[in-house]
């Protein structure tokens, strides 16, 4: 599977922004720097109040991938969600899993806006 990364927005008012990258792919040195411009597309205008980070389509994780959920975490408030079992398995061996907001096992966003996004850009 290619390295690809979707960005959806989701307003539920005037003030209340939120977009969700959704990642599928591998998440390796190679595509690390994809990863990071995607993730500073979304801080970008319309600013967000909160930014989701959707794994599920991640099929591999190294270390430079690992660094860039990392950095990216410390740019605004982000939220990892719907985290493959591959994912999880590379956070649990670092302590990443603990510095990332990374949901338990079977844990869900309740009304999660990622089901019912607008995509508005496409292909970092």
């Amino acid at each position: 599977m290619e390295f690809a990364v979707e960005m959806r927005v989701h307003t539920a008012g005037l003030d209340d922004l939120l977009k969700t990258v959704v990642v599928t792919g591998p998440v390796l040195a190679r595509t690390a720097a994809s990863l990071r411009e995607a993730i500073e597309a979304a801080w970008l205008d319309p600013v967000p109040r909160l930014v989701l980070l959707d794994l599920s389509g991640v099929t591999a994780l190294d270390p430079a991938g690992i660094r860039e959920l990392l950095r990216a975490d410390s740019q605004g408030e982000l939220v990892v969600c719907r985290v493959s079992q591959l994912v999880r398995a590379a956070l649990a061996a670092t302590t990443a899993a603990e510095l990332l907001r990374v949901p338990e096992a079977g844990e869900v966003l309740r009304n999660d806006p990622a089901d019912s996004a607008i995509t508005v850009h496409r292909g970092f």
